[in-house]
């Protein structure tokens, strides 16, 4: 069973504190696989290969982040969502042990996600070199040549933390001072700017999980409920 957790508005730092105490619970099975939920008053984070040059003229606070990546911003704006998984069991859309596939799963949900909101969107991995000469990372979701959502995993104990941040809101001060991921703050687009209008946070919330949650049942659950339902049609029949 997959637990939905919703943490609203919390400052990031205490929010990189739970999701450890999570990681430590759902690695000595203490605790279910969880999908939070919640949004940061405005920050910037430094991911492990953040260049100074990411940051320019930035007034708030800054944190330095265990996540991988660059620098990039949240806010109000955002829906972030960090999946609290172990990757030792193996599940009905994702192999044991493959980080590189978690990522594209949480992606690829996704862009499965916004679709039913109207937005046709793609899942871009790898790395590519910056004006700067500094390696900066393509994942993330993106509409076009504007990104949407952004990516970042960290992992310990084989069980994933940090996550994925969604635009939902259009938000003039977002992403200003900054490069995010090491792009222009022009590149980074809102699903409101995107459909002219506000789409609900909730409904948004709930077909993510929904959609999530399916692909992390654990491949004996799977089985065990196909085997459930054999045996049912047979009585039936």
């Amino acid at each position: 069973m997959i637990e939905k957790v919703n943490w609203g508005l919390i400052d990031y730092e205490n929010s990189v504190r739970q999701q450890t105490e999570l990681v430590e619970a759902v690695s000595l099975g203490q605790k279910p696989d969880s999908i939070v939920f919640c949004t940061h008053p405005p920050v910037v984070t430094k991911g492990r290969t953040t260049p100074e040059t990411d940051i320019t003229d930035w007034n708030g606070a800054i944190v330095e982040s265990s996540r991988g990546g660059r620098a990039t911003y949240h806010g109000p704006n955002q829906l972030v969502i960090y999946p609290i998984v172990d990757l030792k069991t193996e599940r009905r859309g994702l192999p044991s042990r493959h980080i590189q596939a978690f990522i594209k799963l949480i992606g690829s949900v996704m862009v499965e996600t916004v679709k039913t909101f109207g937005v046709e969107s793609e899942l871009r991995q790898g790395l590519e070199i910056d004006e700067d000469g500094f390696r900066r990372q393509l994942t993330g979701i993106w509409v076009g040549n504007r990104k949407l959502a952004s990516i970042g995993v960290a992992v310990r104990k084989w069980v994933t933390y940090h996550g994925i941040a969604v635009n939902l809101e259009s938000d003039e001060m977002a992403f200003r001072g900054i490069r995010p991921c090491g792009f222009r703050q022009g590149v980074m687009v809102s699903l409101q700017e995107l459909l002219g209008q506000p789409i609900a946070r909730d409904e948004f919330i709930e077909e993510y999980f929904r959609r999530l949650s399916v692909e992390l049942e654990p491949r004996t659950q799977v089985a065990f409920d196909r085997t459930r339902a054999s045996e049912f049609s047979q009585r039936i029949q």
